[in-house]
């Protein structure tokens, strides 16, 4: 409560999950990606970007270290090796057929989605009313880009801002003054 409290409190309105999740977050004005906490041990998180990047900046961060809660002060993302999409505006669209996989019991990394279809799919299930997997094809089992591993503080367990900090002297951690 208090963790979400303050999230709040910090205008990143998410709340704690504790079980798992999939979530479709912007990452700038125009790019879209899906991170998801599936098959992970806490404090990892899984990113699916269709753009290849493999890093986020640090607001994206910021948002999943609130959504989070995890037993350290390391927060490990793991970039996974997903289809690239071929044009610059299907970002959205990918971000939600990797989520519908993932909630199908699919693992993302290992689909080929057919591209000229997406949108049009997408349409066909919001007018429907029903998800259903994207139309893909299985490829060979890919292993992920990348790992970023980054430290968060404090009792909210958000990282290191632009808030002064204070380090307690019995255990040594850092807290955000505010809180």
């Amino acid at each position: 409560h208090l963790s979400h409290t303050l999230n709040h409190w910090r205008g990143l309105n998410y709340q704690i999950e504790r079980e798992n999740f999939v979530q479709i977050l912007n990452v700038s004005d125009s790019h879209w990606i899906l991170i998801a906490n599936v098959g992970c041990i806490p404090g990892e998180i899984r990113v699916y970007d269709s753009m290849g990047h493999t890093d986020v900046p640090q607001e994206v961060k910021q948002q999943i270290a609130a959504m989070i809660l995890t037993p350290t002060n390391r927060i490990t993302l793991i970039f996974e090796s997903v289809q690239r999409q071929h044009d610059s505006n299907n970002c959205g669209v990918f971000a939600i057929a990797f989520a519908t996989s993932i909630c199908f019991s699919a693992n993302p990394s290992n689909l080929l989605y057919d591209q000229t279809c997406l949108r049009s799919y997408l349409t066909k299930c919001l007018e429907s009313g029903v998800m259903e997997p994207f139309p893909a094809k299985e490829r060979k089992a890919q292993r992920p880009h990348s790992r970023v591993q980054y430290e968060v503080f404090c009792s909210c367990k958000l990282m290191r801002g632009d808030d002064k900090m204070a380090r307690c002297d019995v255990c040594h951690e850092w807290y955000h003054k505010t809180c």
